[in-house]
């Protein structure tokens, strides 16, 4: 009788009509909102994976257009593929996930507002970092230097042994590893990019025929050329007489050489 009655129906109804009312509630859910839950899946992932492909065939494409050292291209354009195919997929992960909560009558304005407060604390604890990794993204989209490249940063010389977001790291003549925060790298001289120069001041005393000195030199420089064609890519320039001093007269030549190539031609 009590399950008869509508007024203590459901309070004692047995668990079978319990889990059948579920499932009714369940197929109802389904048929009303579960064909846009499998659109908004569907549609992220497709998004997640065209982006990916998206980015690296930009990014085979302007390897394969762009000339100088293969090598050094190829890891640079890979960092940056990594770099933007990631950040990509982040944020359309992150709508995604947003408009699926919606979907699920999921109030999303506080997760949204929370995340902002979030990012403002990060970014105020974390500026030197930021600094750090929007320094080392221009360096690789500018191409300021590349791994083996030799570069003066500040009083630091040497060859640059690793790149990343957040710091370059530089091998010294001594052997010395020394790590520059990106941030920190205001001026930096490329010493090997695209051609050298090796700039040779030779001093010549003064009782000598300066003429007949600066000829030997220009001719001396000019076999060196023949039989270095490759180190060497154009004629040498004899700059003259640089300067004189009370013991000798200076002269100046200078040989444009191939990249990182002027220490040992000189």
């Amino acid at each position: 009788v009590l399950t008869v009655l509508p007024r203590t129906r459901v309070q004692f109804e047995t668990v079978g009509s319990k889990l059948r009312r579920q499932a009714l509630y369940f197929i109802d859910w389904l048929s009303d909102r579960g064909f846009n839950l499998i659109v908004i899946v569907v549609v992220t992932s497709f998004l997640v994976r065209f982006v990916d492909e998206l980015t690296r065939t930009v990014f085979i494409l302007i390897k394969r257009t762009t000339g100088g050292d293969a090598a050094a291209t190829q890891r640079r354009l890979e960092t940056l593929s990594s770099i933007f195919s990631r950040g990509s997929q982040s944020i359309i992960l992150f709508i995604g996930l947003m408009v699926l909560l919606q979907q699920l009558n999921v109030n999303v304005n506080p997760i949204l507002a929370s995340a902002g407060v979030i990012g403002i604390a990060v970014g105020l604890g974390a500026q030197s970092l930021i600094r750090d990794l929007f320094s080392g993204l221009l360096i690789l989209l500018e191409d300021q230097f590349s791994v083996g490249d030799t570069v003066k940063i500040g009083d630091h010389t040497g060859a640059v042994e690793q790149i990343s977001l957040r710091a370059t790291r530089l091998r010294g003549l001594d052997g010395s590893l020394t790590t520059i925060p990106n941030g920190a790298i205001s001026i930096v001289s490329n010493l090997s990019k695209d051609w050298s120069r090796v700039v040779l001041d030779l001093e010549i005393d003064h009782n000598e025929d300066v003429d007949r000195a600066m000829r030997i030199v220009l001719d001396a420089a000019t076999q060196f050329r023949r039989e270095a064609p490759h180190d060497i890519v154009e004629d040498p320039t004899l700059s003259g007489i640089e300067k004189i001093s009370l013991s000798s007269v200076s002269i100046r030549i200078t040989i444009k050489t191939a990249p990182a190539r002027q220490f040992e031609l000189a």
